[in-house]
């Protein structure tokens, strides 16, 4: 491990120690006063009664980053959870939150992805990294997809044991870019698909049954216009053999990063300025529209289980049927929230309750219903940008830059 890794696991423990939750998390003032209360029932819009939320749970532990740069990963497994610091990739213990093991010098890295074995295929801009998650040991690395004039820009999926990987030009204003099938088992391409054009420059992927799909995101401009709208395109790949199933352009898509979700099975769902709107991404034909609680003032929506849900800042979380657009719940967070404030949510690892992270604020909602279980306030943490969720088995992990705390969850 290097000087700093050191550093940073004595940094780890010495927070753990000393953790109380009266100095990391404080109660929001509608609780009573930090007592216990009973759980608040859903709060309708119109109504101005706050809801008094529940007893939050006792944090388990504190990872403190003095140089205010991790920034979380969505990867779990083998006991440990990811983080990137200052173009290192870090492996810590869930139970601790300890740095167990690092992958420094990753100049030109992607967001990694995770593969069966509880491994993690890491694009560090030179070669892919196949790496255990439990002690960052490096199964293999390959350098044949980077060329002299090409590279791998992302890792854009994996499932099985298979990545789909944007190939793109080094140093070069050319637009021809592919999408690769690469085969993590054998270490070999099974296809290479040029893109068509109007996909990029920045692109998610899902594996959806027989189709691999592949959506242009936008940069995320923070001095955005949240009225301002934009077009979507996307476009679906055979899964089998690459070949270009479908392409689609959508219009009047609400700007910015965080208006649309694909889902695994390859419905598109995207927020429009008072709407809401489910397609059929291999018919390209609508399913639903909603204009229940449709807020430009939005975070980025979460599919989950049979609901799709949208944050904004009248209605601030709403649960919508994901096969209807039927309204399923609404609540409020009694907090005035701008697109700035609001962050990425999350769903515990049962499935049964649903995470809500504002810059200031995090409140517990029981995805089926919406009740609002507890509410709190993060203090002592840097609040420039909105809290950073992942879950683990039992485990919430709650981050801005300069600190990690877990709580239990149930």
């Amino acid at each position: 491990p290097t000087r700093r890794a050191l550093l940073s696991r004595l940094a780890a423990g010495a927070a753990g120690a000393a953790l109380g939750v009266a100095g990391t998390l404080a109660w929001h003032a509608g609780s009573g006063g930090g007592g216990a209360a009973a759980p608040a029932r859903p709060t309708r819009r119109g109504t101005s009664a706050p809801a008094p939320a529940g007893l939050p749970p006792t944090a388990l532990w504190r990872y403190d980053d003095d140089a205010a740069a991790t920034e979380l990963l969505p990867i779990t497994g083998a006991g440990r959870f990811l983080a990137t610091r200052n173009e290192t990739l870090s492996g810590h213990d869930l139970r601790t939150g300890k740095e167990v093991w690092d992958l420094p010098d990753l100049r030109g890295f992607t967001t990694p992805r995770k593969v069966p074995g509880d491994r993690v295929l890491v694009n560090t801009g030179s070669d892919l990294k196949l790496c255990a998650l439990g002690d960052g040991r490096i199964e293999w690395a390959d350098q044949r997809l980077y060329q002299r004039d090409v590279v791998v820009g992302a890792v854009l999926a994996t499932a099985g044991d298979t990545a789909w990987l944007l190939l793109q030009p080094y140093l070069s204003d050319s637009e021809e870019r592919s999408v690769v099938a690469f085969d993590l088992a054998a270490r070999r391409e099974r296809w290479r698909t040029p893109l068509p054009k109007g996909l990029g420059p920045r692109l998610s992927a899902t594996a959806a049954g027989g189709t691999v799909i592949v959506e242009a995101l936008p940069e995320d401009d923070p001095h955005r216009d949240p009225y301002d709208t934009r077009s979507l395109s996307i476009a679906g790949f055979d899964r089998a053999t690459g070949e270009l199933a479908w392409k689609r352009t959508y219009q009047d898509i609400s700007v910015g990063p965080h208006s649309s979700v694909v889902d695994a099975e390859g419905r598109l769902y995207f927020l429009s300025p008072g709407s809401v709107h489910a397609y059929d991404t291999a018919t390209g034909r609508r399913l639903w529209t909603s204009r229940a609680g449709a807020d430009t003032e939005h975070g980025p929506p979460l599919r989950a289980r049979s609901v799709l849900c949208t944050t904004g800042g009248i209605t601030n979380v709403l649960a919508l049927d994901a096969d209807t657009g039927h309204t399923r719940w609404d609540q409020d967070l009694d907090e005035d929230v701008t697109h700035h404030d609001l962050g990425a949510m999350a769903v515990s690892s049962s499935g049964r309750t649903l995470f809500v992270p504002t810059r200031r604020q995090l409140a517990a909602l029981d995805l089926e219903t919406g009740e609002r279980l507890w509410q709190l306030v993060v203090t002592g943490l840097e609040t420039f940008d909105p809290l950073q969720l992942v879950t683990a088995p039992g485990t919430l992990l709650i981050a801005q830059p300069s600190a990690v705390i877990a709580i239990p969850t149930r």
